[in-house]
């Protein structure tokens, strides 16, 4: 009975010790999984700045989010700029950005959007269809777009007229209450 009780004290602890073990390992995959593209995606970001605005726009915020865009099985990111240098009465940038090793590559800067932003689920040249809201800029009748890859990008300012209603998408940016600073 004392042998018994021993073999059961023992593969209980063995068993909590790989149970932590394993729960480490999961957490320490999730963590990876979750902050490194976000480390990877910020300082992207910062180099872009950098390169487009000499004197750093410190205000700078983004919203993002990671989407299967094409459908290859990789997530590309969908960023929303926010800051005093990028917006204007039109609105403000929205980058999409595909992984590219350990950084990011810009596939398309669309200059003058507004949240809610939308994956739609019809394609362009194999690429989701995205909207996003348009107003300002002189503009009487606020609108969502339609912005479409052509096979190259999405447009820089799509010549679109309104979206269609009823049109299927998911809102991936709502707006920017999620919105986080660039730069500490």
């Amino acid at each position: 009975m004392r042998n018994f009780s021993i073999r059961c004290l023992f593969i209980v602890c063995l068993g909590w010790t790989q149970a932590a073990v394993l729960i480490a390992q999961t957490d320490n995959a999730q963590l990876y999984n979750n902050s490194a593209p976000e480390v990877a995606l910020k300082k992207f970001l910062q180099d872009y700045v950098k390169q487009r605005n000499s004197d750093d726009d410190k205000d700078t915020r983004f919203a993002y989010f990671f989407t299967d865009l094409n459908d290859d099985g990789k997530k590309e990111a969908i960023v929303y700029l926010v800051g005093r240098w990028w917006c204007g009465s039109g609105g403000c940038p929205t980058l999409i950005l595909r992984a590219e090793g350990a950084s990011f590559r810009r596939v398309a800067s669309i200059l003058a959007t507004r949240p809610p932003i939308r994956v739609l689920e019809e394609t362009s040249h194999g690429w989701h269809n995205l909207g996003a809201w348009v107003e300002g800029g002189g503009m009487y009748m606020p609108y969502e777009e339609e912005i479409r890859f052509n096979g190259t990008t999405y447009p820089i300012s799509p010549p679109n007229p309104p979206l269609r209603r009823k049109v299927k998408g998911t809102i991936v940016i709502p707006d920017m209450d999620a919105a986080i600073p660039l730069y500490p």
